[in-house]
């Protein structure tokens, strides 16, 4: 951890990027690898490999370089050219080469830009939220609040039950109606989904503090389409199923109507499909993007996250479930009202 602390002490005093953070966010974003630094002396070089999927940039911290994409130079200087500048990594291969000792941060991008709005957006909370303002600074990622204005937020917070759970114990069982959104504060939890095909039950995902689950039951209104066991002893906030649709699901869906959808594809937004592969067998909208509802959270990053979405299903159910997690993730996403039982046009099956 000392490696850590002042790894992020050079980060928050070298770049304004990082000085206004709380040093916890810069050390959970090291600790799970968005953000690196790495120590170069005179004529060392760093080869790095981009990957397409994440929005990453190098920053110069210390001493001079010479930045090299293929062969060709995209940057050069020292500290007093260079500090904090921005350098984007591609997919393809950078070479960083120290003309001086010099110390350089990689991060993600998308991710730093997450806390610093999530850190200004507690920076205005009233002084007297105390209750909200401790509830909030606990959790990790809490992406499904940030497209939210911050009055949904903070009634949302003040309308929540906190719940002591134990290891062992379902917070969700699949098949149920739903009548409650959770949030884990402290602990961790096991989701486990049996499938239309499947005779037991399979691992699909551990969930921890900041992690929210619930939603999609509440948005659709159908029944849990997962079970939710503790593994750890832990806090869950709970918020009532009237009280999530109305500050959390209704600012966030985006409906758009049939005549929209198509006008918006014409202009560049992709159709995903959030139906099952045997429902998209038997007829899907041409160009359209397989994505079933149950897959989203896992495979939602096989998207482009500089992409335009149009979520559907057969009646607007589903894909206004998959429109509201990808919007909490980030993605530009709206759902076709209705869906694919209305679609007045053809529709392919290969």
């Amino acid at each position: 951890m000392t490696d850590a602390l002042s790894s992020i002490a050079n980060l928050q005093g070298n770049c304004h990027v990082f000085s206004d953070l709380p040093e916890r966010y810069l050390i959970e974003l090291e600790s799970e690898g968005s953000i690196r630094t790495y120590k170069l002396d005179e004529g060392d070089s760093l080869t790095i490999r981009g990957r397409s999927e994440v929005n990453e940039s190098l920053v110069l911290l210390e001493g001079g370089v010479v930045v090299k994409e293929n062969g060709a130079t995209i940057a050069a200087g020292s500290t007093q050219e260079l500090r904090c500048h921005s350098i984007p990594i591609s997919g393809a291969c950078t070479e960083v080469v120290a003309t001086s000792v010099a110390t350089i941060c990689r991060l993600e991008k998308d991710k730093l830009d997450y806390l610093i709005g999530w850190n200004a957006l507690l920076s205005q909370l009233p002084p007297e939220d105390v209750l909200v303002h401790s509830r909030l600074q606990r959790l990790r990622y809490p992406s499904i609040f940030m497209n939210l204005p911050l009055a949904n937020v903070t009634k949302a917070f003040r309308q929540m039950g906190a719940r002591q759970v134990k290891a062992g114990e379902e917070i969700i069982r699949q098949g149920e109606q739903g009548n409650l959104f959770f949030i884990i504060e402290s602990g961790r939890a096991e989701v486990w989904q049996q499938g239309v095909y499947d005779d037991e039950q399979k691992l699909v995902g551990v969930r921890g503090p900041g992690d929210h689950v619930g939603d999609e039951a509440l948005v659709s209104g159908g029944t849990r389409n997962a079970t939710v066991r503790m593994i750890e002893d832990g806090t869950v906030l709970t918020l009532s199923k009237k009280d999530f649709r109305e500050l959390i699901s209704e600012p966030m869906v985006n409906e758009v109507e049939i005549p929209v959808a198509k006008a918006l594809a014409e202009q560049g937004h992709q159709f995903v499909d959030v139906r099952y592969e045997e429902e998209w067998e038997d007829g899907h909208i041409p160009g359209a993007t397989l994505l079933p509802l149950t897959d989203t959270r896992e495979r939602m990053d096989e998207l482009d996250r500089n992409g335009k979405f149009i979520t559907y299903c057969l009646s607007g159910k589903r894909s206004a479930v998959a429109a509201m997690i990808l919007k909490a993730k980030g993605f530009n996403a709206v759902c076709m009202k209705d869906g694919l039982r209305d679609w007045p046009d053809e529709t392919v099956t290969d």
